[in-house]
């Protein structure tokens, strides 16, 4: 169920459009024309942010506290794609033909406060691409287009390491997403539960709570009032796998290769 939403939120999604207007190539018409044709409303923590109504699709933006993309599997298992923060379109199809409404990824509130977002028709983007210079229209499309790639790069990414090493990588993007500066490192400023976690990294929950401890007990992550920080070390760790170059600590060994399967296996 949606609420109404007042001023001070509309200039909120006026600033997150601002910082987005170069990346998206937008106009200061076209990003006026946004602002005045964007339906605003809060979805309590839990609801499923429905972006199709009586057959009209949507495409949703966050403006306060974050979303969190899910892929229902063919078996009806549910695994986190990512958590949008605010500033940041929620995933999707935007063009999609009618069939969209059955496709198995699914947006939910994520925040104790309300999930606040901003929806607008395609129908009202394509009037925004329209308006734009053609430099500007194929910028705005292949932002957009790259954002998805860039996703599916990195969940495809994950599935190579073993569970500890995806753990500190999924708790490192959500640090630059939802993150402030910590002495020790970056502290995630999103509540986050391990089943959270596990349905993030691919893994299950008690799997994932042993990789946390491990974490810990390697000082590569900490925890500091019900939040995670993410260390220097941690960072630095992380950074070192990606390139390949893992440590003893890190390395990927055949056991663990194993239990990747598992856990892909338990979450289909």
């Amino acid at each position: 169920m949606r609420s109404g939403m007042n001023g001070e939120v509309r200039d909120r999604l006026r600033q997150l459009l601002m910082q987005r207007a170069r990346p998206l190539g937008l106009t200061t018409t076209a990003l006026e024309a946004l602002l005045q044709a964007a339906e605003l409303g809060r979805w309590p923590a839990g609801d499923e942010i429905v972006t199709s109504e009586r057959d009209r699709e949507r495409v949703a933006f966050v403006v306060v506290g974050a979303a969190k993309v899910v892929c229902e599997t063919p078996r009806g298992k549910r695994v986190t794609v990512c958590f949008v923060p605010p500033g940041q379109f929620i995933a999707g199809d935007w063009f999609a033909d009618a069939a969209a409404s059955s496709a198995p990824l699914r947006a939910y509130a994520h925040d104790p406060l309300g999930t606040i977002v901003a929806t607008w028709t395609p129908r009202v983007l394509l009037d925004v691409l329209i308006a734009l210079s053609p430099p500007y229209a194929m910028q705005f499309v292949a932002t957009a287009s790259r954002a998805a790639v860039d996703l599916l790069r990195h969940k495809c990414h994950l599935l190579g390491l073993c569970l500890r090493d995806r753990v500190l990588a999924v708790l490192t993007t959500l640090a630059r997403d939802f993150g402030r500066p910590h002495p020790d490192g970056v502290c995630i400023e999103l509540r986050l539960t391990h089943h959270d976690v596990a349905s993030a990294a691919v893994g299950s929950r008690a799997n994932v709570t042993r990789a946390l401890e491990e974490l810990r007990a390697a000082r590569l992550v900490a925890v500091e009032r019900h939040r995670l920080v993410v260390t220097h070390h941690g960072l630095a760790a992380l950074h070192t796998v990606e390139r390949g170059e893992a440590t003893r600590g890190f390395a990927v060994r055949e056991h663990e290769t194993i239990a990747v399967r598992d856990d892909v296996a338990a979450m289909a």
